[in-house]
């Protein structure tokens, strides 16, 4: 036969136990671990707005227009370049969206990682849509080979 499992004594009586004549313990009252630290706080306050006009500046997405043989020449203002074409040499971005079907850019992608101030280094950022964002993410050796993602 096995023996009695020992019932616990529950913690108000514990305390009272063995604080008799002094005042009982304040409840531990335990704080959650802050999700985002103030560090990183501040270079996210840095990064949105900063990646708001990045694309705004990059309005086309930038896998698409490598894998048509686009160049962005003039890209705040909306004009692409193509010397391969002997029609349509320069390109607006209305043009491009309206006639040859480009999608637009909709996401900021990070080339290198996004750790510490690697997050706002625009040389290493890319304005993709999220059809060619999820190639990117899914096919890492693709990715590396046609230089949208760097060795880490």
């Amino acid at each position: 036969m096995l023996p009695k499992k020992k019932e616990r004594m529950p913690i108000q009586q514990v305390r009272e136990f063995l604080h008799v004549g002094q005042k009982a313990l304040p409840e531990k009252k335990h704080k959650p671990m802050k999700r985002v630290s103030d560090k990183r706080r501040g270079q996210l306050r840095i990064y949105g707005p900063r990646a708001k006009r990045f694309l705004e500046d990059h309005q086309i997405c930038q896998v698409w227009l490598k894998e048509n043989g686009w160049k962005e020449s003039w890209p705040e203002a909306g004009w692409y370049y193509r010397l391969d074409e002997e029609t349509f040499p320069l390109a607006t971005t209305n043009r491009l969206v309206n006639v040859f079907n480009a999608p637009r850019s909709t996401q900021v992608h990070h080339k290198d990682k996004r750790r510490g101030a690697r997050l706002n280094d625009e040389t290493k950022w890319l304005a993709v849509c999220s059809k060619n964002h999820r190639r990117i993410e899914d096919n890492k050796a693709w990715a590396r080979a046609n230089g949208f993602l760097e060795d880490f």
